[in-house]
């Protein structure tokens, strides 16, 4: 691109295309499978989760390498997923039978 400075306005108006002040993207943190998880792990270069693969006590990360990383748990830990609770007393009709 040629400029022809003839005042000080023409010098700033160029210095603005070639400089855009254009604001970062945040980087992607899920993506809805593995394909789009390592697209856009690669592209950001740090971990990203397929939410495809989650599930109550597992969470799958593809890693900036195309690595796959999952981390289990012994119990449900995924934010999202109801769990199901209640206060039974003991002798009501849902109550378990003892086992003898």
């Amino acid at each position: 691109m040629a400029v022809a400075l003839v005042d000080g306005t023409s010098a700033a108006i160029a210095a603005e295309h070639r400089h855009p002040t254009a604001a970062k993207p945040e980087a992607v943190t899920q993506a809805a499978d593995i394909p789009s998880a390592r697209v856009a792990a690669r592209l950001s270069g740090k971990q990203v989760e397929a939410l495809s693969e989650r599930t109550e006590t597992c969470t799958t990360w593809v890693n900036k390498n195309g690595s796959l990383t999952t981390e289990l748990s012994a119990g449900p830990t995924a934010v999202g997923f109801p769990l199901r609770t209640a206060t039974i007393r003991a002798g009501s009709p849902r109550t378990p039978p003892q086992e003898a």
